[in-house]
């Protein structure tokens, strides 16, 4: 990455693809009450299904891209419209420009969404406001626990970070925002998005 980019703190104090999570139907106050949900039981339900879909012999490998791509920004897009409310309301109201927006969206992605799906938030986010953001998870547990050094371990996990590019998609969908998500591993517990909005 440039060192001209400029760092931007997040830290503060059957078909599955039409599942709907369920979550709180009120409007919570996300500082005072943070979303989350058991990261054991979302690891061990995704994996279940993302490694039942990758064994699958019946179906091609582009067919079960396409399946979890759609399962990826399905489960993204509800999660995400669901724990942003308190944020879209502040942000239809305020008058700012649209790149404050954008960054705004993608912090509060960086924060609770990723807080309430792994239980933590991402560890570094940068910007070159232009519309690009690199996101850090320094330690992302929902791939940690998978051996990659195994050939065939790596091919799952490839799969694995379709799914999870997907997510982040859907998060971004559910604040009208387009984007194209490209995502790399430094080892086996570091992760970095580059997430770059389009106009």
């Amino acid at each position: 990455m440039q060192s001209s980019q400029n760092e931007v703190s997040v830290a503060s104090g059957p078909s599955i693809t039409s599942f709907t999570p369920i979550l709180p139907s009120k409007s919570l106050n996300l500082r005072e009450t943070p979303l989350k949900i058991d990261e054991s039981i979302f690891y061990y339900l995704v994996h279940g299904y993302l490694n039942m879909l990758y064994q699958n012999d019946n179906k091609d490998m582009n067919d079960k891209i396409f399946e979890i791509e759609k399962f990826g920004e399905n489960l993204g897009r509800n999660i995400n419209e669901r724990v942003s409310v308190d944020l879209l309301e502040k942000l239809v109201r305020d008058k700012e420009k649209q790149d404050i927006k954008n960054l705004e969206y993608i912090k509060f992605i960086c924060k609770e969404f990723w807080i309430y799906l792994f239980g933590k938030n991402i560890d570094r986010l940068q910007t070159n406001h232009k519309g690009t953001f690199f996101l850090t998870d320094s330690y992302f547990r929902f791939l940690a626990r998978v051996n990659a050094k195994k050939d065939d371990a790596k091919l799952y996990v490839a799969f694995c970070m379709k799914f999870v590019k997907a997510l982040i998609r859907g998060a971004m969908l559910a604040f009208s925002l387009d984007g194209e998500i490209t995502m790399e591993s430094t080892n086996d517990l570091e992760y970095s998005f580059v997430v770059r909005i389009k106009e």
